[in-house]
């Protein structure tokens, strides 16, 4: 009988050690290492200085100069100005960044506590996965396999701040489920962890608004809209247009005074570079498969009852089980890509788990007409 809790807490260690045993130590560690100092109050040569000597310790010299390889890397690695107009991206996720100062206190050198954060992390998001498919009728059994297909795991290795919003949007969506009042908070914090995720938010307080508290709905959508402003605001965020062509068109070494191209072909290439990533992705088959049930089940999906009476009633069914664990990612998936067509599964692991588990759960009620 216990043997599924198992499973489910076996899966949440085995993220957590693939995460601090194997980190990804992928670039981000400098930027998140660097923004940790500069909020201490280093600067210029010094802050360079002292974020190179920590991330070359963590990660040793050879993967250190392999970071920093090519043109791109080598001007950051030897300008402190480079390095600096580099902040801007990473400070923005200020969730992470305070996180990091919080496992610095416990002891964490700031390079470590990128990845063992990421870690932490993911391995609460299978928790609070495992507490979604129990809310929608699904076997904890099913846990294992789609944490492994929306590559939990890898989020696990990474210094970045996307385990932390994978595990901020479950943990959202699981309140949600419950009718619990942390929802409004877990979905308000999200642009602090990653202002994209403002795109999850609001989805997710229309489906409150409309089937639960209206007006907690909106005060709710109302702060995360201001946080992401004030964040973007606080943080001198460079803008959408030098974002996209940093990111999408070509890197620069000083995105502060880059030229952003307006050559229409240079945004039409990075569009269909994004259907060319997107249809190698093992995530692509999550989504047709979702899409496909969503379109033949439409009728089927509007006649049951949308919440639970009372607070943390039982399981959700219907119409209110589609909308929260398709349409509120889905919608998030379609104006994410629309605005930043780039498809990283990093960015997605959320989505792709809520899909799946929904999927399931359709299937596992299906019975012959």
């Amino acid at each position: 009988m216990y043997l599924r809790y198992f499973a489910v807490l076996a899966t949440a260690i085995a993220v957590f050690l693939v995460g601090v045993v194997k980190p990804a130590y992928n670039f981000d560690i400098i930027g998140y290492v660097a923004t940790a100092h500069y909020n201490q109050g280093l600067r210029g040569a010094a802050l360079a200085e002292r974020s190179y000597a920590d991330v070359q310790a963590e990660i040793g010299e050879a993967r250190f100069d392999t970071l920093l390889s090519g043109r791109y890397g080598e001007i950051v690695r030897h300008d402190p100005v480079a390095l600096e107009q580099q902040l801007p991206f990473y400070t923005i996720r200020m969730g992470y960044v305070w996180a990091m100062e919080a496992a610095h206190r416990l002891g964490l050198d700031y390079a470590r506590a990128t990845y063992v954060l990421s870690a932490f992390f993911q391995a609460l998001a299978v928790l609070l996965l495992a507490g979604i498919a129990g809310r929608v009728g699904v076997s904890l059994w099913a846990v294992p396999g789609v944490a492994f297909l929306a590559n939990f795991g890898e989020l696990a290795q990474l210094s970045t701040p996307d385990a932390m919003t994978c595990c901020v949007s479950l943990a959202a969506i699981y309140c949600a489920a419950r009718r619990s009042a942390w929802a409004y908070l877990f979905a308000a914090a999200l642009p602090l962890v990653r202002t994209d995720f403002l795109l999850f938010a609001l989805p997710l307080f229309l489906f409150l608004f409309v089937h639960d508290r209206r007006r907690l709905a909106l005060v709710g959508a109302l702060t995360a809209l201001a946080l992401y402003i004030g964040n973007n605001a606080l943080n001198g965020n460079y803008g959408y247009r030098v974002i996209f062509h940093f990111t999408l068109i070509g890197l620069d070494p000083y995105p502060a005074t880059m030229a952003v191209s307006s050559d229409p072909a240079d945004y039409l290439h990075a569009y269909l570079r994004m259907f060319a990533t997107f249809a190698k992705s093992p995530h692509a088959a999550i989504y047709f498969v979702s899409a496909a049930a969503a379109l033949l089940h439409w009728r089927r999906l509007g006649r049951a009852p949308l919440l639970p009476v009372g607070p943390g009633g039982g399981p959700l069914t219907g119409a209110a089980e589609f909308q929260l664990l398709f349409l509120v990612p889905a919608a998030f998936f379609v104006a994410h890509l629309l605005l930043f067509p780039i498809y990283m599964e990093r960015y997605f692991a959320a989505v792709a788990a809520l899909m799946l588990v929904w999927v399931i759960g359709l299937i596992g009620r299906l019975r012959p007409a």
